[in-house]
């Protein structure tokens, strides 16, 4: 199975924060290089990581930090790191919030109740160069898409 993949985890959650870590790394070919539990402590420790050339091939990224928003550290990785690739984990996904995310660059979009395999399946697609949104969130989607450029366009 192809080169080892690095990974970064930022989760606000101390616990939740090492389980993911945990989980992930138990998966032979995956190693964490970091993770953060903040805007300002992740990006501190992304730009470390880019100066010694280390960056993480995938951040798995919690949307509520807090008094914070993980579309923030979306934005500012997508703008100022393009090689991460961001996978949004999360317990909310309204579709308004999954939509924004998309729109902001997400790779992925998983929530944390889904099964583990949904996240693997996740991280390989998004490895392999594609955007993935799970199942269950794709249905909500696209009605909140259709409905939301109806109103745009009688406006």
């Amino acid at each position: 199975m192809g080169h080892e993949v690095s990974f970064f985890v930022v989760e606000d959650h101390t616990l939740t924060n090492r389980g993911i870590r945990e989980l992930i790394s138990e998966h032979g070919r995956y190693s964490c290089c970091g993770y953060a539990f903040s805007k300002n402590e992740c990006t501190e420790k992304l730009y470390e990581l880019a100066k010694e050339s280390r960056l993480p091939d995938i951040l798995i990224l919690d949307l509520f930090l807090g008094d914070e928003s993980g579309l923030d550290i979306l934005r500012e990785v997508k703008a100022n790191l393009p090689s991460v690739k961001v996978i949004i984990y999360s317990m909310f996904a309204k579709p308004g919030i999954v939509s924004l995310a998309l729109e902001d660059d997400a790779d992925g979009f998983v929530l944390k109740s889904a099964p583990e395999s949904e996240l693997f399946a996740a991280i390989e697609a998004i490895l392999a160069g594609d955007t993935y949104v799970q199942q269950t969130l794709v249905a909500p989607l696209f009605t909140y898409k259709s409905v939301f450029d109806g109103l745009t366009r009688q406006e």
